[in-house]
């Protein structure tokens, strides 16, 4: 994918999301970067930095790994070329939590809480190429323009659909978790390891590989 396609295809997910043209469209495309990235390289790291941009995968495949406030550590996604990758809370950017005080000891608020003060790392797994879109320059316009605004939600509404998708997949059975995680991630099965793929799913690399050779007889028998 060419700096142009990147843009050109950020630009026609993000009026689909504001169902409008976007004001300014030249101005914001002007502040999108191309980058290269090597095997193994972080791209992000927000323990020692702030998130602020969201990305496009161009090429590669790239682990999004995600550290609570207690220090535990676990993958939440294997993204690969056409999607994004981005931070609850370089997504969100403002400096209060949405929720009424009254809320803040609710279940929900202290799930949102506790989203917000997750912080997230992003790993090429292979050489690839992402797209690196400002998010502060996004927050700016939509500050001022409706149709800007409206992307944004939609981007945040996007992200939280993804994560209610993945929170679902981890209430099945384990076999069901490999099962469904093989049909979603089959284009980068060969750039995992067992490791990554039991880090994904909560499983022990013993219990992934016992479910692995399960899932292969199944397969053979069929």
């Amino acid at each position: 994918m060419s700096p142009d396609d990147a843009r050109e295809r950020v630009h026609r997910l993000f009026e689909a999301y504001a169902d409008a043209p976007l004001p300014d469209w030249p101005g914001f495309a002007a502040a999108i970067q191309t980058r290269r990235a090597q095997q193994g390289q972080v791209i992000l790291d927000e323990t020692t930095e702030v998130g602020s941009y969201l990305y496009l995968v161009a090429s590669g495949v790239f682990q999004v790994r995600v550290v609570s406030p207690n220090g535990t550590w676990r993958t939440t996604n294997f993204a690969r070329p056409g999607d994004f990758m981005a931070s609850l809370p370089a997504i969100e950017q403002r400096p209060h939590p949405p929720i009424p005080p009254e809320a803040a000891d609710t279940v929900v608020g202290r799930a949102f809480a506790a989203a917000l003060a997750e912080r997230y790392r992003l790993t090429a797994l292979t050489t690839g190429a992402y797209v690196e879109i400002p998010l502060h320059e996004m927050h700016q316009r939509a500050h001022r323009s409706v149709p800007w605004g409206r992307a944004l939600a939609t981007a945040y509404l996007v992200y939280a659909q993804i994560l209610r998708y993945e929170r679902d997949r981890m209430r099945g059975l384990p076999e069901a978790r490999y099962r469904s995680f093989l049909v979603d991630y089959a284009p980068v099965l060969p750039y995992l390891q067992q490791k990554d793929i039991a880090d994904y799913l909560g499983i022990s690399e013993v219990g992934v590989s016992r479910i692995a050779s399960r899932v292969r007889r199944s397969q053979a028998s069929d």
